[in-house]
């Protein structure tokens, strides 16, 4: 990494759909490892309890692995190689730490001491077992409380822009929270009543339906959901279903939402089809990034604001944009398969 630290955030300006902000943070702070020795031993001493000596570190960002992603920032030195994901208000997409666990045991294989740092701003407890890697749970707020004036200047206003952001110390209770927790439980039987509705369809039509607890645990995605895992050409991609807010809107949309893992389609026929098929022909939305999603969704506004009762218009709602996938199977019989 040689290029300067303005060059590097100045290449994420116009990325659609997405704010910047991640992959700005994402390149201060490596920029911070790199070129502050004092930072990078007290980030390494303190909270990855590792002694990193006087090796010669190597410090990437964004390199691509094809099939598995890209790591936000790469650090290789001696017998010791790490990636970090850096999150701020997004979550770990589907099986992106084991795919950073594959890296490091495929492609890594002269290093002997494997990690995976997950830095986020909220907490997110993640099961991750894999006796090769080890993963550190690291918060935004245990980076801001290491800096202090023994570190340079670029450092300390990594440490200001932490700040600025909100990411300086645990986020306690409010009222709002205090007054959110009483209607929780009838607000998640409402949306438990509608994805019930789609559990004999889904285990007749795809095989399957995630387990009723799994929705729970999607809640820190901004997702309330089941899926079922299908695959094209042997490779997995996903139908997901349920209540949405994942793309900062204030008002929660409900659909549909097929999650495509881009870079493994890379050689395949599916996303053009569904471009053309879902997005073209019939309206869906489609956001693209990491991941590659189709979706077909409607605030709950609109239906709240429909005359009758809203659960069963919901379901009118979604079971029209299934029967769109079900005459699409029918055109390539591929697709939608378990």
């Amino acid at each position: 990494m040689n290029d300067s630290i303005f060059s590097r955030v100045f290449v994420y300006r116009q990325r659609e759909s997405n704010s910047p902000i991640e992959n700005f943070l994402t390149e201060i702070f490596a920029f911070c490892l790199e070129t502050d020795d004092k930072f990078r031993k007290d980030f390494f001493n303190e909270l990855l309890k590792i002694n990193i000596l006087n090796y010669n570190i190597e410090i990437s960002t964004q390199n691509e692995y094809s099939g598995y992603g890209r790591p936000d920032i790469e650090l290789n030195f001696d017998k010791t190689s790490i990636l970090f994901e850096c999150k701020v208000e997004a979550s770990e997409r589907t099986n992106q730490l084991s795919d950073y666990a594959s890296i490091l045991i495929n492609e890594k294989t002269k290093y002997t001491s494997k990690h995976i740092v997950f830095l986020t701003k909220y907490f997110e407890y993640k099961e991750f077992e894999n006796s090769n890697v080890k993963l550190h749970l690291i918060r935004w707020f245990d980076v801001y409380k290491i800096i202090n004036e023994t570190h340079k200047d670029i450092t300390l206003q990594l440490k200001q822009f932490l700040n600025e952001n909100g990411m300086e110390s645990i986020k306690n209770f409010t009222i709002q929270d205090m007054l959110a927790m009483k209607t929780i439980p009838e607000t998640i039987t409402k949306m438990d009543e509608l994805l019930e509705m789609f559990k004999l369809e889904f285990k007749t039509k795809f095989g399957g339906y995630t387990k009723d607890s799994s929705r729970s645990t999607r809640l820190p995605d901004s997702l309330y959901i089941n899926y079922v895992t299908l695959k094209y050409e042997k490779v997995s991609y996903w139908l997901l279903i349920g209540f949405f807010w994942w793309w900062d809107e204030e008002i929660p949309s409900v659909g549909l939402s097929i999650e495509i893992p881009k870079k493994k389609f890379e050689t395949s026929d599916l996303i053009d089809i569904l471009e053309e098929e879902l997005k073209t022909n019939k309206g869906w939305e489609k956001s693209d990034d990491d991941l590659l999603y189709f979706s077909a969704m409607k605030p709950i506004t609109e239906f709240i604001s429909q005359d009758g009762d809203n659960i069963p218009a919901m379901k009118k709602y979604i079971d029209g944009e299934l029967k769109t996938l079900y005459d699409l199977q029918k055109k390539y019989p591929k697709l939608f398969k378990i």
